[in-house]
């Protein structure tokens, strides 16, 4: 079994829900983690709780829709870390509404953030996995990347482009001992419905961020012989 202790992690998105979920729960097993989102005091607060629990955090703020942000934000990790053994792409937001109603300056920003960011930021830490000829790089994708949703079209757009451009960037690496994994969550107890407008769910009934977490670290324990490719994690009895 593959350990995360000493493993050095680049997480996106680490400000709230599913990024503070998979943050403390790498941290718990000795991962060192690099956390980054637009909220700074939400970073700074994660990471002084995982850093007095025993755990080892830094965090940068970036507001991953600007390109140059990428370029500072991976200097200083890189800087930071040393190297970077698991980058996870988390960061993400989406609309809920009629297409014909759709802002393109939301539009676009959604595929910067969602896609772009995620593209350009595995780029710089893929030259580091090749140096070294190993790495993982987890994707938080969404199961509106697999199946359409009515109102969604732009957001699902931005996660077919994730599904398509990693399931393509994992034929081209993985001869280089690098594992490509594509998490597509069904609906979880998050923030994104509150930022969205989507019709909440019963919160209670739906899949929580520690469930996304714990599929996250169970695909990083395999032997670096396996790797699982795609998980399609759905509510039991939503």
């Amino acid at each position: 079994m593959e350990k995360l202790e000493g493993k050095k992690i680049l997480l996106t998105g680490a400000s709230a829900g599913i990024g503070v979920a998979i943050a403390e729960r790498c941290a718990a097993e000795g991962a060192m983690v690099f956390l980054t989102a637009r909220r700074k005091d939400r970073l700074e607060q994660l990471a002084a709780k995982i850093n007095q629990s025993g755990g080892t955090a830094a965090y940068y703020q970036a507001d991953l829709a600007q390109p140059a942000n990428i370029d500072a934000l991976f200097a200083v990790a890189h800087e930071t870390l040393g190297t970077i053994d698991v980058l996870i792409n988390n960061a993400g937001f989406g609309r809920y509404q009629p297409f014909l109603e759709m802002d393109f300056t939301i539009a676009r920003e959604m595929f910067e953030v969602n896609f772009f960011a995620a593209a350009y930021l595995t780029q710089k830490v893929l030259r580091l996995m090749l140096d070294r000829q190993g790495g993982d790089i987890v994707n938080i994708v969404s199961l509106a990347g697999k199946n359409p949703v009515p109102n969604l079209a732009m957001y699902a757009a931005t996660k077919y482009a994730m599904r398509g451009f990693f399931e393509s960037l994992y034929r081209e690496v993985r001869q280089h001992n690098i594992r490509i994994l594509n998490l597509y969550p069904g609906t979880v107890a998050t923030e994104f419905f509150q930022r969205s407008g989507y019709p909440e769910p019963d919160q209670k009934r739906v899949l929580q961020p520690a469930d996304i977490a714990e599929a996250v670290v169970c695909a990083l324990h395999l032997p670096r012989t396996a790797t699982v490719s795609d998980i399609d994690l759905r509510p039991t009895n939503p």
